[in-house]
């Protein structure tokens, strides 16, 4: 199901949400480097890309876990996270509120028989699981917000990352606090397979924009088809981002067995890291 080799060369990428300013990068070298420091002693990709994606929960600059924007009413903060690995083992949440670290949820629904639980049941399941826990706005998602009500421009949105590990395995983790113009109950992308996220056996992909445009055309999957196609990463994602008029933001971040690419039409704060290995 994976590649060839004996061991494979463990990469991860991390992005902080297309529209996330390059200054932000080294939040994303943080969280690549806590990935890296599981490959390389030869843990798991899916281990990897759920605790990098972890730490941008932790910073409140990206809107994500604790930095997550609030949504329509000013008041409320949902959360929608995703997980993915080669072996088809996916977890998500949507809207799930009251947890500062929504993809360990998503990491902790891979142990249930279920792919998707969503509001109030989410919610519950992750008070079930220890991992519930106060969400403040964070001085930055406050400063979204307040310039949306000034502007109606679009926050930065989904943070993401994607691994590969030493037995060629692949993963994707998401989270985001969605959008500042949400109604209540509102999902994007990041929780919905084959749309903000996908992995298989040819790679791994994740992306960031604006979650009605990227169902529609469901991105992830659509990258993903063109690495298993032979096409590599940055023809596959640079084919998909041609779709998309240049006035929808659109970040795509993606691995295969040799190669990563971060593609964005606006600014994004990212980093790439290759390991030590063979093959």
């Amino acid at each position: 199901m994976y590649n060839n080799h004996m061991t494979s060369q463990p990469a991860i990428i991390a992005h902080g949400g297309v529209g996330s300013p390059p200054e932000y990068r080294d939040g994303c070298v943080k969280a690549v480097e806590r990935g890296m420091e599981i490959l390389t002693q030869g843990g798991e990709a899916l281990e990897a890309v759920v605790q990098a994606v972890a730490m941008l929960e932790e910073d409140g600059r990206f809107n994500a876990g604790r930095g997550s924007v609030l949504r329509l009413d000013g008041e409320t903060i949902e959360m929608d996270a995703s997980v993915m690995d080669a072996e088809g083992r996916i977890g998500a949440v949507a809207a799930i509120r009251g947890t500062p670290h929504p993809v360990l949820v998503a990491r902790k629904l891979l142990e249930t028989p279920h792919i998707l639980l969503a509001g109030e049941g989410a919610t519950r399941f992750a008070g079930q699981h220890g991992l519930s826990g106060t969400v403040q706005p964070s001085q930055e998602a406050r400063r979204r917000f307040q310039e949306w009500q000034r502007r109606r421009g679009q926050p930065t949105s989904t943070v993401g990352a994607v691994a590969r590990d030493r037995q060629g395995r692949f993963a994707v983790a998401s989270s985001t606090g969605g959008s500042n113009v949400m109604l209540l109950g509102r999902v994007g992308d990041t929780p919905l397979v084959g749309c903000g996220f996908y992995a298989g056996a040819a790679g791994a992909v994740a992306v960031t924009g604006i979650g009605e445009a990227i169902i529609k055309r469901m991105v992830a999957k659509a990258v993903y088809d063109g690495l298993a196609a032979g096409r590599g990463v940055q023809a596959a994602a640079q084919g998909v981002m041609k779709q998309f008029p240049q006035e929808i933001p659109l970040g795509i971040i993606a691995l295969d067995v040799t190669h990563g690419t971060v593609v964005a039409n606006r600014p994004m704060a990212a980093f790439l890291k290759f390991g030590e290995g063979s093959g």
